[in-house]
């Protein structure tokens, strides 16, 4: 025989909760929510400051773009004497002939063209190397006489230069007397002309203008400019 006892699925050794339902399910939820994260648990940071990566520094490579090689006349030192085209194609053909010399095995510079802008010869490079090469050419090469050929950086060709001219008067107002050089000098843009100063003297109406690089490569080739019913030089005084 089977001995044993069953026990009823609604008879149990467990003691019932005998409050209502709803009181029961409050009771529950009232738990659930009094269930608070330990703050400290894990997963919180631990103190101490955050090491920050160091940024690696990009090394120049043959596909890094270089900005281009700026060959400038230099008149004693300051400002730039624009290079004509003529003077482009010898300095070019120079360089040409430079390279045809080089020995057998020598590495030969590379270049990605050239171009004359606002009186300055500028050439791109594809290397280092090459930009080397054209600096150590231009040293010292001198085509013509007041040929001074200089590789400049950016910056130097932001210059500005102040001028002197001495105008014949009577003038009432200064601002349109160098509007009228404009109108009477074909090729000549004196809106970024600015006026310094403005004075009578014994040969007439002294004007000291500062002016920018564009206008400046405009008038250095002139001797003489016509304002009024003359013609007057001018004179490049320091800034």
């Amino acid at each position: 025989t089977f001995s044993g006892s069953f026990s009823s699925p609604l008879m149990s050794s467990s003691v019932v909760n005998q409050d209502p339902f709803e009181n029961r399910e409050r009771q529950n939820i009232g738990r659930i929510s009094g269930k608070r994260k330990n703050p400290d648990s894990a997963g919180s940071a631990k103190p101490g400051k955050s090491k920050k990566k160091s940024k690696k520094v990009k090394k120049p490579t043959l596909k890094t773009p270089l900005n281009p090689s700026l060959i400038s006349n230099i008149i004693n030192g300051y400002p730039p004497n624009p290079i004509t085209e003529e003077q482009r194609d010898i300095i070019v053909d120079y360089l040409a002939n430079e390279i045809n010399r080089m020995k057998l095995g020598s590495v030969s510079p590379c270049f990605d063209g050239y171009f004359l802008h606002s009186g300055v010869l500028k050439v791109k490079c594809l290397d280092i190397q090459s930009k080397d090469w054209l600096a150590q050419k231009i040293k010292g090469y001198k085509p013509w006489d007041s040929a001074d050929l200089q590789i400049v950086d950016q910056n130097f060709l932001g210059y500005r230069v102040k001028i002197s001219i001495c105008i014949p008067g009577p003038v009432d107002d200064p601002i349109k007397v160098i509007r009228r050089i404009q109108w009477q000098n074909e090729g000549i843009d004196t809106s970024d002309w600015r006026l310094v100063k403005f004075t009578k003297v014994n040969c007439g109406y002294l004007f000291i203008i500062i002016i920018g690089e564009r206008s400046w490569s405009q008038i250095v080739h002139r001797k003489k400019l016509c304002v009024n019913f003359s013609q007057v030089g001018f004179s490049v005084l320091k800034c």
